[in-house]
């Protein structure tokens, strides 16, 4: 799956894009052989960050995107001063001031 891009689509775009996904998942994984209590989304990088954002806030989680867990790889998951303006335009809305 993809997700939306900032600075158009500031956080929690992606988390709600991964809860989305996760219901379609759930939703049509029988039509493929699977079984919904064993989903596991998994993610790299940004998309790491948007999948730990859907698992650890709940109210972005769609009413049938549960998951069995995730798989969160080389993630960005706390903001320093010297982060890219890459990343500041995507976490603007959740960081501390003194990092802006």
């Amino acid at each position: 799956m993809t997700y939306r891009l900032a600075p158009a689509n500031p956080w929690p775009a992606g988390a709600r894009d991964v809860a989305a996904a996760t219901s379609w998942v759930r939703q049509n994984i029988d039509l493929f052989g699977g079984n919904p209590m064993r989903s596991w989304p998994s993610a790299t990088r940004f998309g790491a960050f948007h999948v730990a954002s859907f698992w650890l806030h709940p109210e972005f989680q769609a009413r049938d995107s549960d998951v069995a867990g995730v798989v969160l790889v080389s993630g960005l998951y706390r903001l320093s001063a010297d982060a890219s303006a890459a990343e500041k335009s995507y976490f603007w809305h959740w960081m501390p001031a003194q990092i802006r």
